[in-house]
This record gives structure tokens, sequence and C-alpha cells, in this order.
């Protein structure tokens, strides 16, 4: 029994051929990852690799290391007519500490679509059902939508089809037909942008215009919501989520020219129905490729998968350039519904039709393997070690010899071999100093001086791709006086940008690379070392300014900064071990990394999905590191503990 989801319709039951012949892309691998499901819908991944996947006849099951468990972890009765059933799950982004999940479903009885939220323990569910959003039409059966996911700013995100009705797209007075946002809790956000004029529940209303958003996904990070919307006769759309959004249905389908509709959005991408390439007949599924840790190339980090569910394909939209290319032109499981991607970098997607996840791995190069670089903090001897993921030791490396003056550090693949390597530089004292060492190997690969052999006021170091080659460039940002700013081509070496990060401003300059855009090079973030926590963030294309904001208001100790999970990380340099993250300007988490009577301040940086935090002067050489969701992952003295220097993290 298979299941289709055609023009006007969702999840229709037919006979169809299953499709056993993998055919991604060089370079990949296909295989099942786990089988013996019954009509699955949606899937989400937890932080530790568990798949919770909902079946359409109410029960939301747990996989394991690629097992499906039993019992499930939980059954709600609901109606399974037409497109109906339980259709939608996710995740709350803090888990790992609340074990709240949340389902969207159609009830039994009297049919209407209910988000709710349960409460894990383990793999079952505990206590009872919070009804979050109740009354969600299901006027015809089809077009119930079902797409739930957390954005950054930490509200529920909810897709809601038409209900079958075209008219209820365009009207704030139904929930039809729209993208809705309340807070975790099911209260509705203040700022909603129709939280005054909409009334009840229906100020909810985000975003309208849709046809029946299934899927959706947000990438860490940038934040940004593409909303998969199902089409009708002619087009399938991928939207970019925004508040107040009108994505024209059922006046247009696909892109169109916004002079004719100076009020509708244009959709990121719509192809059209047929066979031929690049063409469908049902958006399915949606994944950005930002795991905690890549296998698949650099290349793909950062871009956009989507499936059809008619024609049985993946596709690949590369968010540098906007080009989308066929990835699985004929997947082995057909009717794909969902895809997300594991903790490793594996991407799965799910096949209704066989009841079965897949997963897609790499065979080629993989990201750059990741490493931790740590150095030692002033007073002790300069000392370099790269750590595994895991905090064991790599290598350790004397980086200047004969100086104690502490050691700055960054992590990035500069000589392009696949493995990242150790970026060195020295602190005030001496010259502006810096080395790489091989991440494989430990040699020392290049030194050099990045400022006037004259200037003595030290330096920060970070490692990004800037240029976009492959390769990680070296930024360096003078630690005392004018905040001088340069970037050196990691594949040469030679000087490519030179600029002031804060005009007339003489504290210094701390510096982190990460790609806050989404275009797939690393943009350059940068702190003052002194006298303020005021973080700016230059483009890696342009160097244009992209955004100025102050991590820590009134405050005058300084700022650390570094990018981890695609979020910008900003550590108070002196006073308590005060971490925050922000997404753009908006602040997404605020913790303190050591313990708060600690006043020695802390030194940020992040590495893939790990939020590094190193314990500043007057500590031992601790490091600690937390995942996106601030599970602490690592916590290890580095060096010897009796120095009391502190560490710098990269």
């Amino acid at each position: 029994m298979g299941v289709r989801l055609g023009r006007g319709a969702r999840l229709f039951c037919e006979r169809l051929e299953a499709r056993e012949t993998p055919a991604v892309v060089a370079g990949f691998t296909e295989s099942v990852f786990a089988a013996g499901l019954t009509q699955p819908t949606a899937m989400a991944v937890a932080p530790d690799g568990r798949v919770f996947v909902a079946e359409k006849t109410g029960a939301l099951r747990v996989v394991q290391n690629g097992v499906v468990l039993a019992p499930p972890f939980l059954t709600v009765g609901v109606d399974t007519a037409s497109e109906r059933g339980l259709i939608g799950v996710a995740l709350d982004p803090n888990f790992p500490s609340n074990n709240f999940v949340y389902v969207y479903y159609t009830t039994s009885g009297t049919p209407v679509n209910r988000v709710s939220r349960f409460t894990a323990n383990g793999n079952t569910a505990t206590g009872s059902e919070t009804v979050l959003l109740d009354n969600i039409p299901s006027t015809n059966g089809n077009h119930n939508g079902g797409a739930l996911v957390f954005g950054a700013d930490g509200k529920l995100y909810v897709g809601v089809g038409d209900a079958g009705v075209s008219s209820n797209s365009q009207a704030l007075t139904n929930l039809s037909g729209k993208v809705l946002r309340i807070n975790s809790d099911g209260t509705v956000p203040t700022d909603n942008p129709f939280f005054g004029t909409a009334t009840g529940d229906n100020r909810a209303i985000y975003a309208l215009g849709l046809r029946n958003p299934f899927t959706m996904a947000v990438q860490p990070g940038t934040g940004r919501l593409f909303i998969n919307d199902v089409g009708g006769a002619q087009f399938e759309e991928v939207n970019q989520g925004a508040a107040g959004a009108n994505y024209g249905w059922p006046a247009t389908e696909g892109d169109f020219d916004p002079a004719a509709f100076p009020g509708f959005t244009r959709p990121v991408y719509a192809y059209a129905h047929g066979s031929g390439p690049l063409q469908g007949r049902s958006i399915a599924g949606g994944a950005f490729y930002n795991p905690a840790t890549a296998s698949f190339p650099g290349a793909f980090v950062g871009d956009y998968f989507f499936a059809d569910f008619v024609n049985n394909r993946i596709f690949l939209r590369d968010e540098s350039s906007g080009a989308v290319t066929a990835f699985a032109d004929s997947t082995a499981g057909s009717g794909v519904v969902d895809l997300d991607v594991l903790p490793d970098g594996r991407l799965l997607y799910l096949s209704l039709s066989t009841g079965r996840i897949y997963q897609i791995a790499a065979t080629g190069a993989p990201a750059p393997a990741q490493l931790i670089a740590v150095g030692t903090g002033p007073g002790a001897a300069s000392r370099v070690a790269a750590l595994n993921a895991d905090g064991t030791t790599r290598f350790s490396a004397t980086a200047y010899a004969g100086y104690s003056g502490g050691v700055r550090v960054a992590s990035g693949d500069v000589t392009g071999d696949g493995v990242e390597d150790v970026v060195t530089g020295t602190a005030p004292g001496v010259a502006a100093h810096v080395k790489v060492f091989d991440g494989a190997t430990g040699g020392l690969v290049r030194s050099f001086l990045a400022f006037d052999p004259a200037f003595l006021g030290g330096l920060f170091v970070a490692s990004g791709d800037v240029t976009g080659d492959g390769r990680a460039d070296i930024i360096v940002g003078t630690a005392t006086g004018a905040s001088h700013v340069k970037v050196f081509d990691g594949a040469t070496g030679a000087e490519i940008r030179s600029f002031l990060a804060y005009d007339g401003f003489t504290g210094g300059v701390t510096v982190a690379a990460g790609d806050s855009t989404g275009d797939g090079r690393a943009d350059i973030v940068t702190g003052t070392a002194t006298n303020g926590a005021h973080v700016k963030v230059f483009d890696g294309a342009s160097g244009a300014l992209r955004n100025s904001f102050f991590a820590f208001s009134g405050f005058t100790g300084g700022v650390s900064v570094g990018f981890a999970s695609g979020s910008i990380v900003a550590g108070a340099a002196v006073g308590p071990p005060h971490v925050k993250t922000f997404v753009g300007w908006a602040e997404r988490r605020s913790f303190l990394a050591f313990d708060p009577a600690f006043q020695g301040g802390v030194r940020v940086a992040g590495n893939g999905g790990l939020l590094l935090a190193g314990a500043g002067t007057g500590a031992g050489p601790h490091l600690k590191g937390f995942s996106s969701a601030l599970v602490e992952a690592l916590s290890l003295l580095v060096f010897d503990p009796t120095g009391k220097g502190g560490i710098f993290v990269g």
C-alpha cells in the first residue's frame, strides 16, 4: 500500500511500485536506516541522534540506533480519513533539559487539527497532554498542513493548510492557509504581525496566502525559515518566512511579476509540474545542511535539501548561488514526506510508502575534521594543544620558545587537506607573530609577522573561509591600540583585507569568523577588547558592515567573540564568566560558563556545533564545551592545573 500526495490532496492511499534502485549523485550512498514503520508522516531528530517519527494512525515512535522501539512514545486518537492523522512533530530547543515534544494531529470524533505538548521520560511520554492550539479547521479532510518547527527566536511555527477551501488563505478570520507563530506554552506573542488587528487565536497568524505548507525548515544560525507549499495545478514553491508576508494563494501559484501583485511575496524557488528534469508534483520535506558535525564535503554545508513526494526526487539548493540541482533522481524509498539531518551529518529521508527511514552518507571527502585549539594563558610557557572533539589530545607543541605571555589560538583548514589546523598568535610584549601548525601532524607549516615588527601590542587570531575557495583564511586583530583587522589568504598567505573595526578606538579588537548570512563565506566578527562590549559583523564577501550591537549593556570590560552553531558568541573578558549567543543582534542564550564567584572573565570560541569556553586570568586551564542547547559536553583541565593564567580557545 502506498500513499499519494496529489494536487488536491495530501495523504490518500493508493498502490505504488516500490523503487529500489538508488540514484543519488556521485560521492554518496543510500541505504535503509530503519524499517517497520506504519504510514510515517513526519520526523524530528534529537540532539542525541534519536529520531521521533509520527505515524498517520496516531502513534509517535522513537527510532534509536536504527531500531524502532516498542512501545510507542505515545498514541493519540486521530481521524485518519483523507489526509488527516498524526502529521507533525517537533522537539523543544531545550529538549535535553525540559523533554518537551510537540505534535500536530487531527482529533477523532469531530475532526479538527490540534497542536499539543507532551513530556518525555526516556523513550515514552509521561504525564498528561497540554493542548496549545485547538480547533484548527479540517473542513474537507485535505490540506491540513502539519509542519512544526522552532525558530531562532524560540517560538513555535505551525504550518496550516487551507482545509480544501482556497478562499481561507487570504482571510485573517481563520487559521487556514497560514503559518502560525505561538509561544511554547501556547500563548500568542504580542509582537506577531496581526496581533493588534486579528482576534482570538487568529492573532497567532504570522504569514498567509499558502495552500498546504506540509513541511518547513529553519536554518541554524541564520534563523531563516523556509516554507514548502504544496501547489495546485502548476507549481510547487519554497517560500522564505517573514512576518506579515502574503504568498499569494489562490491568486498566484509559482513565481510571478511583482508589478502585477505588489502585495505578495515571491517564492525563493518554484518548480513546474511534470516529469522532466527539476520537475515534480508535490513538494515535501526540507532540511538545511548545518549539522553539529558535517560529514558531507564542505561545499554542501549551509545548503537546502527538499524533496518531491510524487516524483521520488531530492533536490539541492546551493545557498551561496541559489542554483537548484537534482541530488537524488530516483530515491530507493518512494513517497518521501520528510527530510532531516543527524548530528553526525547523515541526511535522512522518510518514506511513507515503504515505512522506512533511509540515510544518505558521503563517500568522498567530508568537511574538514574538526579539532579544538587551546593555548596557555599568561605566566605559563607558551604551549598549544590540539584536542579531538571528545577532549583527547591529538598533539601538543611549544608555540613560541622562551615566551610566557599567553598564546591566542584559532582552528581552521588552512592547508586544505581536510583536517583543521591550529593558528596561533602572540600576546602583548613581543612582535605580532602568527604561526600555523598542521592539524594532522603538528608540524609548523607557516610563520609570519602580521604587523610591523615594531608593533608589540599583541594580537587575537581567527580562521574561516572568507574568500570562498574552500580553505580557511587567517584573520588577526590588534590586542591593544587601534582596532586594526587584517585577513590573510589561507592558500597564498597574501594580505587580502585591512581595516579599522572601530574608528578612533584604541582598546584593541578581538576577532572571530563564521557564516552568518548563509552565503558560503565566513563573515568577520569583531569585539572591543577593552572598554566596552561592542560587537560588529563584517560581510566576508564585500567587507561591508552587516551588524553592530552591544553584547552586555553598560559593560566596560571588553568582550571575547566566537561563532558556534550559526550563532555569534560573546564572552565577558573580565568579571563573572558571562556568555551570550546572538542570531543577528537578537539575544538567544545567556549563561555563566564557570562558577559565578569567579571574576576573571571568559574566553570564547566555536568549533562546528560546539561552543567553547576557556577560563580567564586567575583560573586554572579549564576548558568547557557546550552544545547548541547548552548541554555541557566537555569539561577538562588542558595544561598544568597549577597555572592561573586561564586558557585561550579556538
